[in-house]
């Protein structure tokens, strides 16, 4: 029997049930085009709630990607696009953390039973996708994929430089600058 479990006006989505049965967490959006978080809420047997679901998100600034428990029943991992890159973040209701770093998108994360390692893909500006191997932690990372590294060898990629603008309201306004292959310094560029 379908039967609603929340009352938000906004929006609900991407529900993940906990490794033991017990917990549910899911994003949420109080009204349309609202700030995205991360809801965890304690559920019966039956899937009625126990309690008032608690946002995981509340003090974070970033728009949470699909939550995943990662073997865990006590912390969701999500990722999350930061700086012109994407990366992967946890949280447990005492904050959130980043636990992947660098100049790159990593996506399509998988947790292992226990969730000790986990398996996702990399790309950048400079390189296609891959697939890695890590710890819980994100360290020991290991690639596992080496599709287009034939093809890297004979192609000249161009390095973006990330640009950031500070408009009259504060608001940071983030760019791209994609120099042109063989740049002269003595040239000006469009």
């Amino acid at each position: 029997e379908v039967r609603t479990l929340t009352a938000n006006p906004g929006a609900e989505r991407s529900p993940a049930i906990s490794p033991n049965g017990g917990r549910l967490a899911y994003l949420s959006n109080l009204k349309r085009g609202g700030e995205t978080d991360v809801m965890v809420v304690d559920i019966a047997p039956n899937a009625e709630f126990r309690g008032q679901p608690r946002n995981l998100t509340v003090k974070w600034a970033l728009d949470p990607g699909a939550p995943d428990w990662a073997g865990s029943n006590s912390s969701v991992r999500f990722s999350s696009v930061i700086g012109g890159n994407v990366h992967l973040f946890e949280a447990d209701g005492g904050g959130v953390k980043q636990i992947t770093k660098g100049d790159r998108y990593l996506r399509a994360f998988t947790f292992s039973k226990s969730g000790g390692r986990m398996a996702y893909t990399i790309d950048s500006a400079m390189a296609p996708a891959k697939v890695s191997i890590a710890s819980r932690n994100g360290s020991d990372e290991t690639r596992v994929t080496s599709f287009n590294d034939e093809w890297l060898k004979d192609i000249t990629l161009a390095a973006p430089e990330r640009i950031v603008y500070t408009v009259s309201d504060g608001t940071q306004i983030e760019g791209w600058v994609v120099p042109p292959i063989a740049q002269e310094s003595s040239k000006q560029y469009p």
